[in-house]
């Protein structure tokens, strides 16, 4: 069977706190919006919002998307570093009429530049 398609997803993490030369920062940070996976036909469009250590991260189309377009990896300005490990808070899915379903739970990765 074919894979369900969502009109979108919602993604929120909690951020940890941000330190340069162990002193702690504001972080300035990039979303960057993976679009290996993407399938030309969902069109898919994304949008995030950061409040305090909170990062919302919004996956919106009109044609419907797989589970495994939603991908984004959050970037640190040079110098600065996570002291702890991104958390996963909440994911929501959405139908293509905007009605709240159930999707799968998406799993997170942080890898470190070195």
């Amino acid at each position: 069977s074919a894979w369900p398609r969502y009109g979108a997803v919602e993604l929120t993490l909690t951020l940890p706190q941000v330190v340069v030369n162990g002193v702690a920062t504001d972080p300035g940070i990039r979303v960057v919006f993976d679009d290996m996976n993407s399938n030309q036909t969902s069109q898919t469009r994304a949008i995030w919002t950061r409040t305090g250590n909170s990062l919302t991260v919004r996956f919106i189309s009109s044609y419907g998307m797989p589970f495994y377009e939603p991908r984004f990896s959050v970037v640190l300005y040079p110098g600065q570093q996570f002291t702890g490990t991104p958390t996963l808070s909440s994911v929501k899915y959405y139908d293509l009429n905007g009605f709240p379903v159930t999707g799968p739970m998406p799993t997170a990765s942080l890898e470190t530049a070195r």
